[in-house]
């Protein structure tokens, strides 16, 4: 069979993250939580999916405005109540005021286990100079987009990362650079 795959779900909603205490320059020990709302959500597949919540449950990690890979687990729910559990590596680079966020992983539990995913967000800092600030950002919110690609022929999940006991609990870990 030739031709482009369809996406399984597309979603388009906002983002925001807290951290306490605030992010500064420098990594410390930050409490992050967030939450979400996709108000449109379009499937051919599943046309029942028209919204869904995300949540960040709070975790603890060693953050700075510096941050630029993390491992993250993001919880769905579904106008439909079902659930989704994603675990993807998230990369976040910080430019001009600005925070763009990708982040490419899998569904590892609930509706799509197995499906890549695709995660997008940007985010405007309340001051742009404000990681520089001794109050620092207590807060990242803007516009997102979810994409649920249709699973791969064999069932592979590509470049997708495993769940690792450091984050099934929810939240974003940073990873060790060699």
């Amino acid at each position: 069979m030739g031709g482009a795959q369809s996406l399984e779900v597309i979603c388009f909603g906002s983002q925001a993250l807290n951290f306490l205490p605030a992010l500064v320059a420098s990594a410390r020990p930050v409490t992050v939580s967030g939450d979400g709302a996709f108000s449109l959500c379009l499937s051919m597949a599943h046309p029942e999916l028209m919204s869904a919540t995300m949540e960040v449950p709070p975790f603890t990690a060693t953050l700075g405005c510096g941050l630029v890979e993390a491992q993250t687990v993001l919880s769905f729910t579904w106008n439909t109540g079902e659930t989704s559990t994603l675990v993807a590596t998230t990369d976040v680079h910080s430019m001009a005021g600005m925070v763009m966020v990708e982040a490419r992983g899998a569904v590892t539990e609930g509706l799509f286990a197995g499906r890549e995913v695709v995660f997008n967000w940007t985010a405007a800092t309340p001051d742009s100079l404000g990681c520089a600030t001794p109050g620092g950002v207590t807060e990242y919110a803007g516009p997102s987009s979810l994409a649920i690609l249709p699973r791969r022929p064999g069932g592979g999940l590509g470049d997708a990362p495993p769940a690792s006991p450091a984050t099934s609990a929810g939240g974003m870990q940073r990873l060790q650079r060699p």
